[in-house]
């Protein structure tokens, strides 16, 4: 496992690498978050020239939601809950049939202050996919509610853009 030192003053960094990576395999991209609710979209919305790639997000807070607009699998939902890795495996590709896109990610967890469904406070899984490559992380992070989710965003770039750049063989794992 690797950590990094991301900060949240180098989130427009990291989506600046996410347009150019995106620009360059001419890509498109979407996301379906829960736990950070629209974050992960803002970020990349937040510097110029998103609308190149970004088809668009969704945020499915409530777990009823995950299966009813991206097809999550409900017995799956049923039987693990909303934190688990085939779930966030299929909001991603969920959300990237919705809006007809080539990547995608999805950010699921438990943002705080307690744990909820047996999962400790920032307990985190990203799923982020390409056309050749994908890869889901589970993540801990440390803090309050507000830090654990910047922490999501971050990493939910982060991942991608090292997917978009590795490809199958992206392996950095982050710790915060």
């Amino acid at each position: 496992m690797q950590t990094f030192s991301y900060t949240p003053e180098t989130i427009p960094t990291l989506v600046q690498e996410l347009f150019d990576e995106l620009t360059k395999q001419a890509y498109t991209l979407s996301v379906a978050e829960s736990l950070t609710a629209g974050m992960v979209t803002a970020a990349i919305t937040g510097v110029p020239g998103a609308s190149d790639f970004l088809a668009g997000g969704i945020t499915v807070y409530q777990t009823p939601q995950k299966a009813k607009q991206l097809g999550v699998s409900q017995a799956r939902l049923d039987e693990k809950g909303p934190v688990d890795s085939v779930v966030a495996e299929e909001m991603a590709l969920g959300v990237a049939k919705l809006f007809s896109t080539h990547c995608s990610i999805a950010t699921t967890g438990v943002a705080g202050p307690g744990e909820a469904d047996g999962h400790p406070a920032g307990t985190v899984i990203i799923a982020t996919f390409t056309p050749n490559a994908s890869k889901t992380e589970k993540y801990l992070f440390t803090g309050d509610r507000a830090q654990v989710r910047t922490y999501t965003v971050i990493a939910a770039l982060n991942q991608l853009v090292t997917l978009l750049k590795d490809g199958p063989s992206a392996s950095r794992t982050t710790i915060l």
